[in-house]
């Protein structure tokens, strides 16, 4: 009981902050690196983009499942909308020239969250919480 207390603390900010932090690391010099004509064919920049984001919130969505091994819904639900809005925040303030080759990469990573989160959770309300939010938070990127 007082582990469950300590660890629901969950904030929503922190969240989409350290989600931030995590995709901002991401290089464009590393993805025109790696991406193009190789000895193994051809690399789109575009799907590398993507790749290269899905790797870096990957432990957010393991956290995020960890909650729902402690049957923390609440919390997993906030943490969840956190990582949207990380996604979201990062694409329209912080990619700079990585965003020119990940466009609507926050559309396909947020859908991806979403489905991520039915694996453990299919409750219709939470569903279209998280699916209205995610709209929303896209929307806030074209304003």
């Amino acid at each position: 009981m007082i582990a469950k207390t300590l660890l629901s603390d969950v904030d929503e900010e922190e969240i989409c902050t350290d989600v931030c932090n995590a995709l901002s690391v991401l290089d464009v010099h590393d993805l025109w690196e790696q991406s193009g004509r190789t000895r193994h064919g051809y690399v789109e920049p575009c799907e590398l983009s993507y790749e290269m984001m899905e790797e870096k919130i990957e432990p957010f969505l393991d956290e995020m499942e960890r909650y729902f091994d402690r049957k923390m819904v609440d919390d997993a639900h906030v943490y969840c909308r956190g990582i949207i809005r990380g996604i979201c925040v990062y694409m329209s303030e912080e990619a700079g020239e990585f965003a020119d080759w990940a466009v609507d990469n926050d559309d396909g990573l947020t859908y991806d969250v979403i489905e991520r989160w039915k694996t453990k959770n299919q409750k219709p309300e939470i569903i279209a919480d998280l699916e209205t939010w995610r709209i929303e938070c896209l929307k806030s990127k074209s304003q």
